[in-house]
């Protein structure tokens, strides 16, 4: 655990306060420079719809779409759904996976 600033010692990234219009099932995923509120649903045919808004002014980012992973027909699982992050495009997942928009 770190307790005082030091070489290798990194301070925990805490989120932003929840802006208003970011729904509560959203989750903050992101580092010191910034993150975004990821809200993704699995849906019957196992794809996710997902939703990603600014992390600051709650701004929708990238608007609802349908999104399965990257080279496979089908979305995350829920249990898949742990966040690292978003580019604009994709959804990035802790477990090295992202979700791309299903075309």
């Amino acid at each position: 655990m770190c307790v005082a600033p030091s070489v290798g010692c990194r301070s925990r990234i805490e989120p932003p306060p929840r802006p208003s219009s970011v729904p509560q099932s959203a989750i903050w995923a992101g580092g010191a420079d910034g993150g975004a509120f990821i809200d993704c649903r699995v849906n019957a045919d196992g794809s996710d719809s997902c939703a990603v808004f600014n992390d600051f002014t709650g701004q929708i980012w990238m608007p609802d779409k349908v999104y399965v992973l990257n080279g496979q027909s089908r979305g995350a699982t829920r249990e898949e759904l742990v966040y690292s992050g978003a580019d604009g495009e994709r959804i990035f997942l802790s477990n090295g996976d992202y979700l791309i928009p299903r075309h």
